[in-house]
C-alpha cells in the first residue's frame, strides 16, 4: 500500500530526518549535489510530497519539492530511494505536486532537471522551454502544460 502526503513548509520539521536521509542519499551521494543547495527549506513558500509503502511512515521511499514564488510554481528534487524505481513513484510525486499547484490556480509551472529526467517529465506532461540562459547550464527548463493532462503511463 502506497502513502502519499503533502506537507507545507510548518510541518516538514515533523519528518525532516527522514527528509534529509533521502535527499543526501539520491542527490548528495548518487549525483553529488552539493548539501547547502539540497538541504535548504527555508524562505519561499514550499509543500513536500512525501510517500511511503507502509502505514507506519517508517520509511521515506519518495520525496518531491514545490516552490512558490511570485506566480510560478517550480517542482524540485524529485528523490526516489534507489529499490524503489521503476515503481512509478516518481511520476506519483510529480503529479502530486501539479495537483497541488493547480489547486491553488497556478497555471505556469516549471521544473529544472537533467538531460536523464526530461523523459519522466514530458510522460506527465511537460515540455522543453527554449532559453539560453539554460543552454549553458547542465539542466533543461520544462513546463507543464496545463491543457493536456496524461494518464499515468
Amino acid at each position: 500500500m502506497i502513502i502519499g502526503k503533502i506537507v507545507t513548509n510548518l510541518e516538514i520539521n515533523n519528518y525532516i530526518d527522514q527528509v534529509k536521509e533521502i535527499l543526501k542519499e539520491v542527490f548528495v551521494e548518487e549525483k553529488g549535489y552539493k548539501e547547502d543547495v539540497v538541504f535548504n527549506i527555508d524562505g519561499a513558500q514550499k509543500y513536500h510530497v512525501l510517500l511511503y509503502e507502509d502505514i507506519k511512515e517508517d520509511d521515506l521511499v519518495a520525496y518531491g519539492r514545490l516552490i512558490i514564488n511570485m506566480d510560478i510554481a517550480n517542482i524540485m528534487l524529485i528523490a526516489v530511494k534507489q529499490n524503489y524505481r521503476g515503481k512509478k513513484y516518481g511520476d506519483l510525486v510529480i503529479r502530486m505536486l501539479i495537483d497541488k499547484a493547480m489547486s491553488m490556480s497556478y497555471k505556469d509551472i516549471y521544473t529544472d532537471v537533467p538531460d536523464s529526467h526530461v523523459g519522466m517529465f514530458e510522460k506527465v506532461g511537460f515540455y522543453k522551454v527554449v532559453d539560453a540562459q539554460y543552454m549553458k547550464s547542465n539542466k533543461i527548463k520544462l513546463k507543464y502544460n496545463i491543457n493536456k493532462q496524461k494518464s499515468c503511463q
